[in-house]
């Protein structure tokens, strides 16, 4: 295209003159920088993070790839202070491919870079939760999981279920926006997905005690139909119990799992913790193992 417009102006040149040429110099390098400005605005605009913003892998058919989903309130991104870890748990762990929560690319987990990125009410990334027993269980357990499995976080700390109802609202669009990126990554996949689930602390937190065992189970129903309209079909979801005074809302999860197809909870009860709301580095690490039981039970 510069050739072109070389050609042109050399043309004018002969025809018009000397005088013609300073001006149409000028013109020449206006086209140039405005040029240069479109590159750049297409480069730095576009409303805000991508949708999807990576390439889908190959076609592999042959084999089942496994997603995880965390969501939920804090204890779904992680309570427990990096400094409980060991130096080979905060290197990065090629068996876990994270969703950055800024890029959108998958990468390789790094607790302490990537692991708590957007998530309400957590500095990224100075804590954990399940996702560093992940990466050793599945480690170990290669010949099941294959050499990497996919995890996505869309928790959010001190969230409710109220603050999860509208799908237009933040929470929940963040939810759509980090799955929907995960889904096209992986379309060319058979993908087994998962759901774990823990919500409700917050709740029983901020109603001053009017939240019932039936309002609970009205709103977790909705709540999990929600996330599987986007995830699709009857996405297995594995929901955790609570502990302490937290548990006056276990029924009503065990009530959702027996009114609903294939959700299942899994039992909290030992489990170390490091304050009234959130288990410590051995309890996350407890809970990730009974997670994790009950999903190998279900996909092998």
């Amino acid at each position: 295209m510069l050739h072109s417009l070389q050609s042109v102006y050399g043309v004018k040149k002969m025809v018009h003159g000397q005088k013609n040429k300073n001006l149409n110099m000028k013109k020449t390098i206006l086209i140039a920088l405005l040029f240069s400005a479109v590159i750049s605005l297409s480069c730095v605009c576009g409303g805000g993070k991508p949708a999807v913003a990576t390439t889908p892998q190959p076609t592999d058919t042959t084999n089942y790839t496994y997603m995880f989903i965390f969501t939920g309130e804090s204890n779904s991104g992680g309570e427990t202070p990096n400094t409980s870890a060991t130096p080979a748990e905060l290197a990065p762990r090629s068996n876990v491919q994270i969703l950055n929560n800024s890029s959108f690319v998958f990468e390789d987990l790094d607790i302490g870079t990537n692991n708590t990125i957007d998530h309400f009410g957590i500095t990224c990334c100075t804590k954990h939760g399940w996702e560093l027993q992940l990466a050793n269980r599945t480690d170990s357990l290669n010949s099941l999981y294959g050499d990497s499995v996919y995890l996505v976080k869309t928790g959010q700390g001190g969230s409710r279920l109220s603050q999860w109802s509208n799908k237009s609202g933040t929470y929940f669009s963040k939810f759509r926006q980090r799955v929907d990126t995960a889904e096209h990554y992986l379309s060319n996949r058979n993908v087994k997905k998962v759901i774990i689930l823990s919500l409700g602390i917050n709740d029983m937190i901020w109603d001053n005690g009017s939240i019932t065992n039936d309002s609970f189970r009205v709103q977790m129903i909705r709540h999990i139909n929600n996330l599987r309209s986007v995830t699709g079909g009857n996405t297995p979801v594995v929901m955790t119990k609570f502990f302490g005074e937290f548990t006056r809302m276990n029924n009503a999860i065990d009530s959702v799992a027996m009114a609903m197809d294939s959700v299942y909870t899994i039992d909290t009860t030992g489990a170390p913790t490091q304050d009234t709301a959130h288990w410590n580095y051995v309890g996350y690490k407890e809970i990730a193992n009974r997670i994790l039981a009950k999903i190998e039970d279900l996909f092998f």
